[in-house]
Parts: C-alpha cells; sequence; structure tokens
C-alpha cells in the first residue's frame, strides 16, 4: 500500500496519539467520586487506585512494547497498543466493581505505551537533528493542552451522561486513531533493522545498566519526583472537593495542573 501523509499531518496524528495518556488521566478525575459512590467504596479515596494502577500498567507496557516496536515493528506495536487499550477501556466501561474498573485501567495503561513509546520511535526513525527537534517541538506544543482542557471535558461529560461516558469517549477516540494510522501513516522501521525480541537477553541487559550506579541514582531520583506527582495525581481532585469544599470542576483542574 503507497502512502502519502504530509509533514503537517505526522505531527497532529503524533500528538493526538501521544495524548491519549493525559486524556486517560486527567478527564477522568472529575469521576472519582461518581465511582465510589456507584460501586460503594469507603473511604473515598479508595479511587485513587484508578490513576495509580492506569501509571503502574504504563511503566509495565513500556518494558514489554518498547523491545517489541523494535522486534515487529513501530505501527504493529502502536495497534497492539491501541487495542490493548480499548479491550481495558470498555472493561472498566462495563466494570461492575471497582476491582474490575482498576483491572481495566491497568490494560489501559500497558496498552497507551504502545502509542506513547512507538511514537517517539517513529520520529526518531525519520528525522533527526534539528528536523527531529522541530517535530517534537511541535508535538508538544499541541500534547501541552490536554491536561489543560482534559478536566473540563470530563466533568461536562460526566454531568451529561455519566462516569461511564468518558471511556465511552476513550474509545470513540481509540478507534478514530486506530483507523487514521492504518490507512495513513506507513511503517517507519524496515525489516532489516529489526532486531529480535529475546526476553532472557532484555533481563540480562536491564540486570547490567542497573547494576550502574550512577544509572541506578538516576532512577531513584527520577522515581521520588515521579512518586510525588502520582501522589498528587491520585489525591487532588478528591482532597479539593472533601477538604477544600472547592466544586468538582476546580478542584479537577487543580489535579490537572
Amino acid at each position: 500500500m503507497t502512502y502519502s501523509i504530509s509533514f503537517r499531518e505526522r505531527i497532529i496524528l503524533y500528538a493526538l496519539l501521544t495524548s491519549l495518556t493525559s486524556l486517560s488521566i486527567d478527564a477522568l478525575l472529575p469521576a472519582l467520586r461518581q465511582i465510589g459512590e456507584e460501586v460503594g467504596v469507603a473511604p473515598p479515596l479508595s479511587t485513587q487506585h484508578v490513576i495509580s494502577l492506569f501509571i503502574f500498567g504504563m511503566v509495565f507496557g513500556e518494558l514489554l512494547l518498547g523491545p517489541l516496536s523494535d522486534a515487529i515493528g513501530r505501527k504493529k506495536a502502536l495497534v497492539l497498543g491501541l487495542c490493548l487499550y480499548a479491550i481495558g477501556t470498555v472493561t472498566s466501561m462495563l466494570a461492575g466493581s471497582l476491582e474490575i474498573v482498576i483491572l481495566g485501567r491497568f490494560l489501559q495503561g500497558v496498552g497507551v505505551s504502545g502509542p506513547k513509546i512507538a511514537t517517539r520511535a517513529m520520529i526518531r526513525d525519520q528525522f533527526e537533528g534539528d528536523a527531529m527537534a522541530r517535530v517534537m517541538s511541535f508535538m508538544f506544543t499541541l500534547f501541552i493542552l490536554v491536561p489543560m482542557l482534559a478536566p473540563a471535558l470530563g466533568q461536562g461529560v460526566i454531568s451529561l451522561a455519566g462516569w461511564r461516558s468518558v471511556f465511552g469517549i476513550c474509545l470513540l477516540i481509540t478507534v478514530l486513531l486506530g483507523i487514521w494510522l492504518e490507512m495513513r501513516h506507513p511503517e517507519t522501521l524496515p525489516v532489516a533493522k529489526r532486531i529480535e525480541f529475546r526476553p532472557k537477553l532484555l533481563v540480562r541487559n536491564s540486570g547490567r545498566i542497573l547494576s550502574k550506579r550512577r544509572v541506578a541514582l538516576l532512577i531513584i531520583a527520577t522515581g521520588i519526583v515521579f512518586g510525588a506527582q502520582l501522589l498528587y495525581l491520585s489525591t487532588a481532585a478528591e482532597r479539593g472537593s472533601l477538604v477544600h469544599y472547592v466544586g468538582p470542576v476546580r478542584s479537577s483542574r487543580l489535579a490537572g495542573q
């Protein structure tokens, strides 16, 4: 199949694919209290696992789909990620208990790592130097708008149709992005440059990297910063409502910021 995709269309597609991560977190923040009330969970802060398990799934997914994108190609890894994300979205949308919601969120996290990591790899495959920097800057200019808009969008959708509708919107966006990617974007990693996926070698190389003192210290420092961010994202919306008595829209905006 011959593909014809412009530079501008590539940037928009890449930005939307990577924005799926922020949308999945920030659009759901206004729904945490409603999820807790519907599934009968107390205290409300127990619903913070809806956020934290998504992020843990994303970490696991990067370890899996990153090497897979080198073995089977960027596009296939990205489509696989979107499929896993869609399965997780449907699981959470139809869930009757918090445990099933969390399971779906974990699958969403695993799946969303496909677009996140494969998109960056696609950019590296096609561009380098100043051109790559320009692509990344354009992409992230669009990307940063999502955390600003997603909480308000999520609250609006929840007010009209309940918390499950947020997952419905995510599913619709995923399907549309998958169709767009499949019809318009070519594979960027030639077969000759692919690397066989060998789990044992991956584990051995990971252990070798982690044994370096400097790498270990950087990972610990990054983990501390990321842990603080995770704690804030998981609790800010509920604390805004329960402690500071602000409305759901304002508390979600605080969390999204």
